[in-house]
């Protein structure tokens, strides 16, 4: 019988039981006041995994009459929510990909087991990496199900629909329950990049990379674009006219942050290899700039034409940190308040002595304590974030000025993508959406030339120069007009 009909025949047996009243691993809102809270998370950092909450499957949210409905205008969209999912979501097909010739391919290669079976593949690949203990394989075929992003539900599936809910304050609903509000932009970003960037328990290296996994290219903004809605955005931040804007800037921030405790728990997996006489995988090649490397070599190739400095030099953390660099240097043509300065700074010294390393495998205490400062300028920057009312517009006009008038803007592949990014999602959240638009054109002209050609694996055809010239005909055109 179909894996997908199964788990929804499972569906209505659970929520059957739950129904009837079935208090098993569940307790009610009255039981659970009584206990104590556990420590409070930090507004920033994502909740500590609790084995008090423990997962249910998307099974429990599959029947018709709860999130597993049909689709459709005249219905509300909480009510086909699981429909839409598993229909359209990639997310629901992330275990049944750990089955394909690809996956295989690459255990083998990494001398693993099969990769279903695997921790390291299952972290992200299933609700595994939400949890302490090993969970069964009708758990883990769910893939990223439901509870990835909204808590484990064991102490909330058969609360959340009580008319009581929704009196609860958000803290109450993560502290008591272990539900997750996503109406924020921030809240959302903040599961992405656990492996989407990466964490520990979660983390693609080079070794990784190379065996055939793709490269990690997070930028939340473009993600919420394409990822397919299940939710209703009415009264949410979707539905401001910064939403856009506000996932790139959040997006940034988180990224930083991220990327930085990423290089921590690496130098510090390093160091601890090391003192057990294991072999040093230090530098970690996957945080430096892949192209450096990985181009042509004739005359003429994208490597050459970009000149960057010295040769067998390649520059780290060029995805990860563009956006930041870009918003925060581009800042310094106004007044660089106090945090701001101090997290540049951090993030300029780590991408420094972390690009050292790459000729000095150690773990310089420099660069450990750049990626603390790091974490902790950019922790504050997505607390400012979170007290703005709405993200600027004018910013993406600001980010275009800068690439078309500043030529050390953009000196790669990577940054170049990650600008056309960024204005994508500020041209966005000004009302430039119609396929006429003037914005349009040079978005779409500053996309062909980052396309890599069909028979090659690098960017070799993408020159530098040509981008800027682009950009900088787009800055010279009137400035289109925007929604008040």
């Amino acid at each position: 019988m179909n894996a997908r009909l199964l788990t929804k025949l499972a569906g209505l047996i659970l929520c059957g039981v739950a129904f009837a009243g079935a208090t098993v691993d569940f307790l009610t809102a009255d039981e659970l006041a009584q206990e104590p809270l556990p420590p409070a998370a930090e507004d920033i950092d994502v909740p500590v995994r609790s084995p008090r909450f423990a997962p249910c499957g998307t099974a429990s949210c599959a029947t018709s009459s709860c999130h597993g409905g049909p689709q459709g205008t005249q219905y509300a969209v909480s009510s086909f929510s699981y429909t839409s999912w598993i229909d359209r979501d990639k997310h629901s097909r992330a275990y049944e990909v750990l089955f394909d010739e690809r996956s295989t391919r690459m255990a083998k290669l990494l001398g693993l087991g099969a990769p279903h079976q695997e921790r390291r593949c299952l972290n992200c690949h299933s609700l595994q990496g939400s949890c302490e203990a090993p969970q069964p394989e009708a758990v883990l075929s769910d893939g990223v199900g439901c509870e990835a992003c909204h808590g484990n539900a064991s102490r909330w599936e058969a609360e959340h629909f009580l008319p009581q809910w929704k009196s609860l304050t958000t803290r109450e609903k993560q502290d008591r329950y272990g539900f997750e509000d996503l109406s924020q932009p921030l809240t959302r970003a903040k599961k992405c990049v656990e492996c989407h960037i990466g964490s520990e328990g979660r983390d693609v290296d080079h070794e990784l990379i190379a065996a055939g996994h793709p490269r990690l290219m997070f930028e939340y903004a473009a993600y919420q674009r394409l990822q397919p809605i299940h939710w209703d955005t009415s009264g949410k931040a979707d539905s401001k006219q910064d939403f856009s804007a506000r996932c790139w800037i959040a997006g940034q921030a988180l990224s930083v942050a991220a990327a930085a405790r990423l290089v921590t728990h690496r130098a510090n997996e390093d160091a601890t290899a090391e003192r057990q006489g294991d072999r040093s995988r230090w530098p970690e090649l996957a945080e430096f700039d892949c192209y450096a490397c990985h181009h042509g070599l004739q005359t003429g190739t994208a490597r050459v034409a970009l000149g960057q400095g010295k040769l067998g030099a390649p520059r780290w953390g060029t995805w990860e940190l563009a956006g930041a660099q870009m918003v925060l240097a581009g800042n310094t043509r106004t007044a660089l308040n106090d945090d701001d300065r101090l997290l540049l700074s951090a993030i300029e010294t780590l991408s420094q002595s972390s690009a050292h390393s790459f000729f000095a495998p150690r773990r310089e205490p420099e660069m450990l304590d750049a990626a603390q400062q790091a974490t902790l300028g950019a922790e504050a920057w997505l607390r400012s974030i979170a007290a703005t009312p709405r993200v600027e517009r004018n910013l993406g006009h600001n980010l275009l000025h800068r690439l078309a008038t500043d030529d050390s803007t953009v000196k790669n592949w990577d940054e170049a993508a990650q600008f056309l990014l960024a204005l994508t999602a500020f041209d966005l959240s000004s009302g430039a959406k119609e396929p006429d638009h003037p914005s349009q054109k040079y978005l779409q002209e500053l996309r062909q030339q980052l396309r890599f050609r069909s028979d090659a694996d690098s960017p070799d055809a993408f020159n530098v120069a040509s981008f800027r010239q682009t950009v900088l005909q787009w800055h010279e055109q009137p400035k289109p007009k925007t929604h008040p």
